[in-house]
């Protein structure tokens, strides 16, 4: 469904971002020989969560990178705190790897992630947004915006 231009304005001025989680879709050699591999993954900030990992993706055609999970935190500030929470947590079952990359313990399983996420959102007193939140709000605002005169 098309958002009319004064859900547009709302989403707009709302400015909410998103913490995704994006990484190879399967596990990748570290060196010649290597059986185990690695699963690299960063954790990124963004206001568009369906292209969080083009960027990392254009730049191999052998290891193409997804977006595990996308959790909606609200405004910027808020979306880097829950971030940093999570990168601190992920890094008790990851090692470093290149820049901001992280290499996933080969033991860890991928289907705990929402966990790890609830427990960075619990410890960071930042609130997830779930679809219906985001609705809501977006229409209060909308609404808001209709009665100051904006069509």
């Amino acid at each position: 469904m098309a958002l009319s231009p004064v859900e547009k304005e709302a989403e707009r001025q709302l400015a909410h971002h998103y913490v995704c989680l994006v990484g190879h879709v399967d596990r990748v050699p570290l060196r010649p020989g290597d059986n185990v591999g690695g699963l690299g993954i960063r954790v990124v900030v963004t206001k568009d969560p369906k292209n969080a990992h083009r960027v990392d993706d254009q730049r191999s055609a052998f290891h193409p990178i997804r977006t595990w999970c996308a959790v909606n935190a609200g405004p910027k500030p808020k979306a880097e705190k829950l971030a940093e929470h999570l990168a601190t947590l992920l890094g008790l079952h990851s090692d470093e790897a290149r820049h901001t990359w992280r290499n996933i313990d080969p033991d860890f399983d991928m289907h705990f992630i929402d966990l790890l996420i609830g427990q960075a959102a619990e410890s960071s007193g930042v609130d997830i947004l779930d679809e219906h939140e985001h609705v809501k709000r977006r229409t209060a605002l909308a609404r808001k915006l209709m009665r100051k005169g904006l069509r």
